[in-house]
């Protein structure tokens, strides 16, 4: 009887941790945020507190991208946290590294709570790698909303004339809708597997006793 007592009091406790770890994070355990443009180009995102980590794979780009080499703007916008109690909130800069390091600047006023723009960008191309980025926004009121933003990207690039005799420069852009997705502090993901695994010891235990 105290075996049993034992283990139904450890199954408790492990579901308990399991339970508390999930709500304290309430985020989607994965990293694929993943948007694909109608040019064929895929966007992944994830973010974690102020961070959002972008790659944008770059190798079935067509239509108006065919002949695109390189990525010359990235904007953010549409950040703001819904709800009228943070019509306050406001984009100040960014700071970006990876492919490139650029210093991102607010801009376009205030229109969906800021933007903010990377103007010095010249990102060629490689095939088969994508184009990563890890951006930190500085902003002002309530946390960022990752949930649903927007980007617009410029890229420039080569292609035939209209008479097919020659290649000419071209700049074309794109703007995406993008939902990124939460990646849960790995100190969380510890407390919920372990609790998860003692859930699972001590159900196995428990049916061994019986």
């Amino acid at each position: 009887m105290f075996n049993c007592f034992r283990s139904n009091f450890i199954l408790a406790i492990a579901a308990f941790v399991a339970l508390t770890a999930v709500s304290a994070r309430a985020a989607v355990v994965t990293t694929d945020g993943t948007t694909i443009s109608d040019n064929g180009v895929i966007y992944k995102t994830s973010f974690q507190g102020d961070v959002l980590t972008l790659s944008i794979f770059t190798d079935g780009a067509s239509g108006a991208l065919a002949g695109a080499n390189s990525l010359k703007q990235l904007t953010f916008s549409s950040m703001r946290p819904p709800g009228a109690a943070n019509s306050a909130f406001f984009l100040n800069s960014a700071a970006m590294t990876g492919s490139s390091t650029q210093a991102g600047l607010a801009c376009n006023g205030s229109n969906g709570g800021g933007q903010i723009c990377f103007f010095d960008m010249n990102d060629p191309f490689v095939p088969g790698t994508p184009l990563m980025y890890t951006i930190a926004f500085d902003y002002v009121g309530p946390a960022i909303d990752f949930d649903n933003f927007n980007l617009r990207a410029i890229y420039t690039g080569q292609r035939l004339n209209l008479a097919g005799t020659r290649l000419v420069p071209f700049q074309a852009n794109e703007t995406v809708a993008i939902n990124a997705k939460d990646v849960p502090e790995p100190a969380s993901l510890a407390i919920m597997t372990l609790g998860l695994g003692l859930v699972g010891f001590s159900r196995r235990r428990r049916n061994q006793a019986a």
